[in-house]
């Protein structure tokens, strides 16, 4: 759970931490750590956030992804 102010926590599944697999989510965070979140989701007083997406996706830097090239026909 991430602590959002004003009495207001969200949660964050484990598939939202980070890009890859994560087994373990102690060895990437621990209680109290400060995390830049995306809400995704707001159901009554359910809030559900992603750090993933908050983090470029490793290998996929701006000048590194393929660029698209148009054919001239």
């Amino acid at each position: 759970f991430v602590d959002l102010g004003e009495k207001q926590t969200g949660l964050v599944h484990i598939s939202e931490v980070a890009h890859g697999y994560v087994e373990d989510i102690n060895t990437l965070l621990k209680v109290e750590d400060p995390v830049k979140v995306k809400v995704l989701s707001i159901d009554g007083n359910k809030i559900g956030l992603s750090i993933r997406q908050t983090q470029p996706k490793e290998g996929m830097d701006e000048e590194k992804r393929p660029h698209r090239v148009q054919s001239k026909q």
